[in-house]
């Protein structure tokens, strides 16, 4: 049988490829393998929200129905607020789509956008998800190469932009480099974008003073709740994008991804691994609100050690 397909356009994931790697490999119990993926989880949830979502299946017959096309209007209004606060304009809960992940997002954005024989400017290192989205798309991708830091330059960018150009995909936190992208720049494509008719596809995330949500939250509800592991895991992918960049800066090239490397471990050795630890004890001789104050004063010690860093990459 012959199949024509797009698919075949592309290149295949590199994230199974990964995984193929374990194929045959066995681990003694004394050295196991520690899977520190995120985005492609090998275990299952945690039993306790694995019950809340059997709850939901069970007693809630709406959960089997189609929602609302663009999502929630309840939550569509809660970003609304949130990103008008956060970024100082006004977004309109009428201007908000839920989608399921930021790729579901991109592919709208890029099917809305394009069509065959069109071009999408991509910063290298690009994520690959994107890429394969634009051949299977039929869209030619347009590689950016960055400068110093691995950030992008709009004069650059401007030198790429021809008749059939349609948008540029800048991703800050960027993945996979880490790096966080300034103001200035996010302005200058903004105009560049503006000036030349094109969009500017920009995924970036934002953070605020969960801590003290906590209690409320956790204590609000089965929709408050649902809340917090929107909210938590969402937080979680904010903070693997910007340290990679936090990690990574203040070594020198040749022993980057070393001194990287045993940061990371030593820090979740000895720093992330007594948190369940501390916060299990507040919680149950303080309350729910001393381990928000426990998150709020780790989040000050970490600011001040980054500005104590003196390093303006990080």
């Amino acid at each position: 049988m012959m199949i024509a397909s797009r698919t075949a356009t592309t290149f295949a994931p590199p994230v199974m490829e990964a995984r193929r790697w374990l194929d045959g490999v066995t681990f003694t119990k004394d050295r196991p393998l520690i899977n520190l993926s995120q985005a492609a989880p090998v275990n299952p949830p945690p039993e306790p929200l694995r019950r809340a979502i059997a709850e939901v299946a069970l007693n809630e017959p709406e959960a089997h129905l189609y929602g609302p096309v663009l999502g929630l209007p309840e939550l569509r209004a809660e970003i609304a607020s949130q990103w008008t606060s956060a970024y100082g304009g006004t977004v309109r809960a009428e201007q908000v789509c839920i989608t399921s992940g930021c790729n579901q997002a991109f592919t709208a954005a890029i099917d809305t956008l394009c069509t065959d024989g069109d071009e999408v400017i991509l910063p290298i290192p690009y994520y690959f998800n994107h890429r394969m989205w634009l051949d299977m798309s039929g869209v030619t991708t347009v590689c950016l190469p960055t400068r110093a830091g691995l950030i992008p330059d709009a004069e650059d960018a401007a030198a790429l932009i021809t008749a059939r150009t349609k948008a540029i995909v800048l991703v800050s936190p960027n993945n996979p480099a880490g790096v966080e992208y300034p103001a200035e720049t996010l302005r200058a494509f903004y105009d560049l974008c503006k000036e030349r008719g094109i969009a500017l596809i920009v995924v970036t995330v934002l953070i605020g003073g969960f801590s003290f949500f906590l209690a409320p939250l956790m204590g609000g509800g089965e929709g408050s709740l649902y809340l917090f592991v929107t909210l938590g895991m969402f937080l979680m992918g904010l903070t693997y994008g910007v340290i990679g960049a936090a990690l990574a800066a203040p070594f020198p090239t040749r022993v980057r991804y070393t001194g990287s490397s045993i940061t990371f471990n030593f820090a979740g050795i000895f720093g992330a691994s007594l948190a369940p630890y501390a916060a299990t004890w507040l919680q149950q001789n303080h309350g729910l609100t001393h381990v928000g104050y426990y998150m709020g004063a780790a989040a000050v010690i970490t600011l001040l050690c980054i500005l104590a860093s003196g390093r303006e990459e990080v």
